[in-house]
């Protein structure tokens, strides 16, 4: 960075400082300091060092400077820049352990969910007018009496329960492959994000279950 003004004088001329008379440098070109000339005729002496390209840092003593420049040193760079690993080491443990209770609070919402399904299934009947066995009519060898007198309602009401089965099996599968892509999207660098497609089937899938529950 290169100044043009120092406390509102202009600067009309810079160049490296030399080294003073009875030090190290005496009579050297300091790399780090530029010596600069105001327009009321001031000098003043400006840090350029090599690891703060952008330090404005001014002092009419040159020897102020090079105290200053104790701050750039590579050992102090270093040490910021382990400083700020380690803060947003921090802040991603942070991020992270938040998005894993967050998603245990998911998981186990939807484990609780299929839990409560799998108790109503127990009740679901397995046929027209039976008692139920607490199990899928695909998986029934031989039903029990139906109290339905219409012959044909009484296949339809067939019909419709192991049709209600085969949903509740199809919702059991996309539950499983659903945790899946919840632990997958985890351990993602961003937040997931659910594809708008797999609540739409999750909400439809509810609604038709409700509409059963209301048939029963």
């Amino acid at each position: 960075m290169t100044l043009t003004h120092v406390n509102g004088v202009e600067i009309v001329e810079r160049q490296k400082a030399i080294g003073a008379t009875g030090t190290v440098g005496e009579g050297a070109q300091i790399q780090s300091v530029d010596e600069l000339l105001l327009a009321d005729g001031t000098t003043m002496f400006h840090c350029v060092h090599k690891n703060a390209v952008d330090c404005e840092y001014v002092n009419p003593v040159m020897g102020g400077v090079m105290s200053h420049q104790r701050s750039h040193s590579d050992r102090m760079v270093a040490k910021r820049a382990l400083a700020d690993a380690a803060a947003k080491q921090a802040e991603l443990d942070e991020i992270n352990a938040k998005k894993a209770a967050e998603f245990e609070r998911r998981s186990a919402g939807m484990r609780n969910a299929h839990a409560n399904r799998k108790a109503r299934q127990l009740q679901t009947p397995s046929e027209a007018g039976g008692a139920g066995t607490g199990k899928h009519v695909s998986k029934i060898a031989a039903p029990s009496k139906s109290v339905i007198g219409d012959a044909d309602l009484a296949k339809k009401a067939q019909q419709v329960i192991i049709a209600y089965n085969a949903l509740q099996d199809a919702h059991d599968q996309f539950q499983n492959v659903f945790l899946g892509y919840m632990r997958a999207a985890q351990v993602a660098s961003e937040k997931p994000t659910i594809d708008p497609q797999i609540v739409a089937k999750a909400a439809q899938y509810d609604i038709i279950q409700g509409a059963l529950k209301g048939i029963k």
